[in-house]
């Protein structure tokens, strides 16, 4: 085999150097519509449009509780349900299984924020009919709520940690349920409060992505038959 000398030496060694620095670069290049964990979601201290994390817990739990239980995304098994009553002018809703796996399909508009509790509670009067005042639906939330453990949150592969921070109260809201209404609630019209670990994220580009999210209620120890780990997975399609 021939030596290289002088000219083509150097161009060969230039080769290899660019390819080097090519690959050095490309490693470092994030896909357009991939998800930046430290811009792509809403503080939870902060106010997007001009609500509280907790005051758009409300709106949630309203959409939620509106909904009969045939029709209702907390019971849907593939994303049929997805857009029912998805009515907020900023915001889409995202629901969880109420314990047990789950993969939805959903399409939805861009431009809307996308609000979801990895875990939550609500408790009502009429849920809790010891329940007499604020303090104790608060208390119920609660000590459902401090025994949640093993939270999980990605969005197109990025991993989201610290989920505790992400935890808030309610105001005292009021709610209304159709006749068929979910956790048996035929008709209600009462008062609610809610605890729970809630995450809106910014808009996402226009493409398909997926979010996935897990919870335990209690420990590992406690799983049984009537209290199922909570795992959803949403394959969402921005158009």
């Amino acid at each position: 085999m021939p030596m290289l000398k002088g000219t083509n030496l150097i161009l060969v060694y230039s080769a290899i150097l660019l390819s080097v620095l090519s690959l050095a670069l490309l490693s470092h290049v994030r896909p357009i519509n991939a998800f930046d964990v430290s811009t792509g979601i809403f503080s939870p201290e902060s106010s997007p449009h001009g609500l509280t994390h907790g005051e758009w817990s409300v709106k949630w739990w309203q959409w939620a509780l509106s909904i009969p239980t045939d029709i209702n995304p907390i019971n849907d098994h593939n994303g049929v349900y997805c857009a029912t009553n998805q009515n907020d002018q900023f915001a889409w809703f995202l629901a969880g299984s109420g314990g047990g796996k789950v993969t939805r399909d959903c399409s939805i508009p861009s431009g809307k924020a996308i609000f979801f509790p990895i875990m939550d509670v609500e408790c009502s009067y009429p849920e809790n009919p010891t329940a007499k005042t604020e303090s104790d639906l608060r208390q119920c939330a609660h000590d459902d709520q401090n025994s949640v453990t093993h939270l999980t949150l990605s969005v197109d592969g990025s991993n989201v940690e610290n989920l505790t921070r992400f935890r808030t109260d309610s105001p005292l809201f009021n709610f209304t349920t159709p006749e068929n209404g979910i956790f048996d609630l035929h008709s209600a019209n009462s008062q609610a409060v809610s605890d729970g670990f809630f995450v809106m994220l910014k808009p996402l580009p226009v493409g398909t992505h997926e979010i996935r999210w897990s919870g335990i209620l209690g420990s590992s120890a406690d799983i049984s038959p009537m209290n199922q780990p909570e795992s959803v997975t949403y394959i969402l399609k921005v158009y």
